[in-house]
């Protein structure tokens, strides 16, 4: 009854959307993936344009609603990279729900993540290698280190950590949560001395 009525009531019609919750990404990026035209708000499928906005690479979930009596409102989380990961020859960003983003020009100049490089004996990369693992502790556990990390290279024997001070930090791939949390110690030792930086190479 009230989708008939309001098929028939200019006070229905879509006159406002209203979007929150873009950081990286545009109301215009938003809006075309929805591609609205104006009707009466009952007679739009929420859920098929909430499936249309979720396709998007960069969003991890969204919601929309109807505000009376003629106004949508649309929020929208963003997937944001925690690492761009190189190896052979290609470069993909990866969130912490090891969601594969893309990169272009506007994502590398938005998002100063650290690089992953990936040098094994294969040239490929997983999800679950180790450079992974560690960079999503770093990032949870010990978010100072990470912000300071400008580039990690992964090996089949150990993993270095390269500060954007340049300093070399070697991690044992077998011992990874042992490591940092050795490597938090030390640096919460040298704290009012020396900085993680004062040092050109530290072997955990």
């Amino acid at each position: 009854v009230i989708s008939n009525y309001s098929q028939n009531n200019s006070l229905f019609m879509l006159k406002n959307i209203s979007i929150n919750g873009t950081n990286y990404l545009h109301e215009e990026d938003i809006l075309s993936l929805i591609n609205i035209t104006n009707q009466p708000i009952f007679s739009y499928d929420l859920k098929l344009l909430n499936k249309k906005i979720e396709s998007h690479p960069f969003i991890k979930a969204s919601k929309i609603s109807i505000k009376m009596p003629n106004q949508l409102y649309i929020e929208v989380i963003e997937r944001f990279p925690i690492a761009l990961v190189s190896y052979n020859n290609k470069q993909l960003f990866i969130d912490f729900d090891n969601c594969i983003l893309p990169v272009n020009s506007k994502s590398l100049n938005y998002f100063p993540v650290p690089i992953i490089n990936i040098q094994n004996e294969k040239n490929t990369f997983n999800a679950t290698d180790d450079s992974i693992v560690l960079i999503k502790y770093l990032f949870d556990n010990y978010n100072s280190m990470y912000s300071n990390i400008s580039e990690l290279v992964f090996s089949k024997s150990k993993i270095t950590l390269i500060t954007d001070g340049r300093t070399k930090i070697f991690v044992n791939p077998n011992m990874i949560i042992d490591n940092i949390e050795k490597l938090k110690s030390f640096e919460s030792s040298i704290e009012f001395l020396k900085s993680i930086d004062d040092h050109r190479y530290i072997n955990l």
